[in-house]
């Protein structure tokens, strides 16, 4: 068996999912998640790797300050294809806003998202979501316990990051590096029968 990458007990709002290898559900494959929520009912996160070509503009024409914003939007999930979050990256605290990890908020309400995109959006600071990907209650945990999610902690870097087409390669390469570095299981004799 390979050395686990986080355990159930690592899953709350800021740890990073890094789907495995043989992690085949296509709404998944490839896919590096962050957990936004997670209790007894259940788990929420959004997935950072999948930007779309469709500008912010285009989802908000209704929006009159919103519709010159040319930053791109990003599929967070399989669930609510017509709902919206928002992660933003902020000195301090936001409005309306709930702390993830480091200096990284989510945005969920149609006010706050409203309030943000009325002004200018830096694209290295805000990213929006349609969608989510959600578990029921157990459900993830299941998975994790299948070994379907290796589970690391997350960085502003990596959920901002440059270039999301390849975040999943470099996430699961860190597994590897981890399994390499890994100490070895003590050998077993066996008694000469």
């Amino acid at each position: 068996m390979l050395p686990r990458h986080g355990s159930v007990h690592d899953l709350m709002p800021g740890a990073l999912l890094v789907a495995s290898r043989g992690l085949g559900d296509p709404n998944f494959f490839h896919t590096v998640i962050l957990l936004v929520h997670h209790d007894a009912d259940g788990a929420m996160g959004l997935v950072l790797n999948r930007r779309t070509d469709v500008p912010i503009g285009r989802i908000f024409e209704s929006l009159e300050a919103a519709r010159d914003h040319t930053a791109p939007v990003f599929m967070g999930g399989p669930v609510a294809l017509t709902g919206a979050q928002a992660l933003v990256r902020s000195s301090s605290a936001i409005a309306d806003g709930r702390r993830l990890v480091g200096d990284v908020y989510v945005l969920g309400s149609r006010e706050a998202l409203t309030r943000r995109l009325a002004g200018a959006i830096d694209a290295d600071r805000f990213r929006l979501y349609l969608g989510y990907a959600g578990w029921g209650p157990g459900q993830l945990e299941d998975e994790v316990d299948d070994d379907a999610w290796h589970i690391f902690e997350a960085s502003a870097g990596i959920v901002f990051d440059a270039d999301p087409g390849t975040l999943w390669l470099r996430q699961i390469r860190r597994t590897d590096v981890q399994m390499v570095s890994a100490p070895a299981p003590p050998r077993v004799s066996l008694p000469d029968a």
